[in-house]
């Protein structure tokens, strides 16, 4: 069990490289389904539709499982998820090795052994952002670069064991690797906010706090200031002015200039007469009865200052419209996925290439991602960077690209392009999502969304590749999988523009202060 002092610091490192081992297991295993499409075609002999639909349970399920993978997080912890499901992919996988037709692998590969890998992957990143706060961009990123090892390795891997042994020892040499998940996920202890300041009564001006006895008088409570220290000590502030004095994010001026999360500049004018200012620290707070949020009421006189306990909805962020742009960009973005990585091998096969060289082409796409994951979550963590316009301008970047694609024809740099391309411009772009959706649900509610995200991108991913597969059924040519998959991702990008514009007036400020790291600034007129 570790406590709060651990975070940035410490066990956090010990806990950023076995999240890093799982992305990087985990990765490699759902980035093979395209390899093993082949060999399963070629083994049962079914309809490429029908046969996609194995590989893309397996995979999408990764994602799909966020849900549940966050309900065991929350009510037992990242490590016991992190584990659980490590067993189940390994017994799945094994269980695999036994299968005899498309029907029976559906249900061991695609549902038991895809509920077990997206059991270990959600909780890796939910405890990354748990243990790194004033650096979550650049660690998130490291994490998510993980997964690049994974994806160079597993293709060249999986094309040695398929070589040298059959499918079936190559799943249960697979089921091997899976269950050292387990071991990684058991030094993902809980971190445990501890008290770290004692409330000591003062003779300070009476504050609100929200409720009054039948005398009419209020409570006497201290206020603390967790931007100011003096000698590494929280002191107590006793009025308004105290606080705007002694804090510069906090300054009643017309111009309130601030960097989110990810340190981009954002401005938006507010006054302190007649609003509701809340104020939610996503660093650690001093105030041993208040969880995360600390909301300052001020309506016209500044002696009237309160405290206030709000405890936000938990099921708010669902309708939150910024939010669901965020659900639909990944829907469409993972549909991509889908449909290039399952079909991209039997799509390089019939314009000539070997299956090594397939092999070879997939690894290309490790290294990609990891650096763009790696330089994506760099440059967000840098002030003034509009982290949305790198979100957006990339995926529409590499949708263009990718629809190109066909028309230069095949040769052997075109097919390792392609995956070098879904790498920089777009599979890069997965490190801002906790940051993205920090921005929109606040910290306390990362859990939960990436869980809500997680679905929906695991759902594009699904749909997806039957959906290319019926198409060459229909057609007898996998060319119009570039076309449907570049697509799909300019659409993506699309809605990411949008999600400034259906932000709503009042919507929260993120600020960034340097030793405290990102705050989140509620202004709400009440006039």
């Amino acid at each position: 069990m570790e406590d709060v002092n651990d975070r940035d610091e410490g066990w956090a490192w010990i806990v950023l490289l076995a999240a890093c081992m799982n992305i990087l297991l985990g990765s490699g295993l759902a980035f093979i389904g395209g390899m093993f499409q082949a060999v399963f075609l070629e083994q049962f002999k079914e309809s490429v539709a029908y046969t996609a639909w194995v590989t893309a349970l397996f995979s999408s399920l990764l994602q799909l499982t966020g849900p549940l993978a966050s309900l065991v997080a929350n009510y037992l912890s990242c490590r016991s998820s992190v584990m659980i499901g490590s067993a189940l992919l390994s017994f799945g996988l094994i269980l695999s090795s036994f299968a005899n037709n498309i029907a029976v692998l559906m249900v061991t590969l695609g549902v038991t052994a895809g509920i077990g890998l997206g059991m270990t992957y959600t909780p890796s990143i939910v405890i990354t952002n748990y243990y790194f706060h004033k650096k979550r961009n650049v660690m998130t990123g490291v994490v998510m670069a993980a997964a690049g090892g994974g994806i160079f390795i597993s293709p060249l891997l999986t094309r040695y064991l398929l070589d040298v042994y059959s499918w079936r020892e190559t799943l249960v040499i697979f089921a091997g690797v899976s269950i050292q998940m387990c071991i990684f996920g058991a030094l993902m202890f809980p971190l445990h906010e501890k008290p770290k300041e004692s409330c000591i009564t003062s003779n300070l001006p009476c504050i609100k706090t929200g409720s009054e006895d039948d005398s009419g008088s209020t409570e006497n409570k201290p206020v603390f200031n967790p931007l100011v220290k003096e000698n590494g000590d929280s002191k107590p502030a006793g009025s308004l002015e105290h606080i705007k004095q002694s804090n510069p994010l906090l300054k009643p001026q017309n111009d309130f200039s601030f960097t989110d999360s990810s340190n981009s500049f954002v401005s938006r004018k507010s006054k302190w007469k007649n609003s509701n200012c809340s104020i939610l620290f996503n660093s650690q707070l001093f105030l041993s009865d208040h969880k995360s949020l600390h909301s300052i009421q001020n309506t016209g006189d500044e002696s009237n200052l309160g405290t206030n306990l709000v405890d936000s909805n938990k099921s708010d962020f669902l309708w939150s419209k910024p939010f669901l742009a965020i659900c639909f960009n990944l829907f469409l973005t993972n549909a991509m996925y889908g449909g290039i990585f399952i079909h991209y091998p039997l799509w390089c096969q019939t314009q000539g290439a070997t299956e090594s060289e397939v092999s070879f082409f997939l690894a290309f796409h490790g290294p990609g991602v990891a650096i763009s994951r790696l330089l994506v979550g760099m440059f967000a963590n840098v002030r003034n960077i509009d982290y949305l316009s790198i979100y957006g301008g990339l995926r529409m970047f590499g949708g263009v690209l990718i629809c190109l694609i066909p028309l230069y024809g095949y040769s052997q740099t075109i097919g390792a392009t392609v995956m070098i391309i879904t790498a920089l411009y777009i599979a890069g772009l997965d490190s801002l999502n906790a940051g993205v959706t920090i921005d929109c649900v606040g910290l306390d509610q990362l859990a939960s969304a990436l869980g809500v995200e997680m679905v929906c991108a695991g759902l594009g991913y699904l749909v997806m590749p039957p959906i290319v597969g019926s198409i060459v059924d229909m057609t007898g040519t996998y060319q119009y999988t570039m076309y449907m998959s570049g697509g799909v991702v300019i659409a993506a990008s699309i809605v990411c523009f949008s999600i400034p514009l259906l932000k709503p007036r009042g919507s929260p400020i993120i600020g960034y202060h340097p030793e405290h790291g990102p705050i989140e600034i509620q202004i709400e007129n009440t006039v």
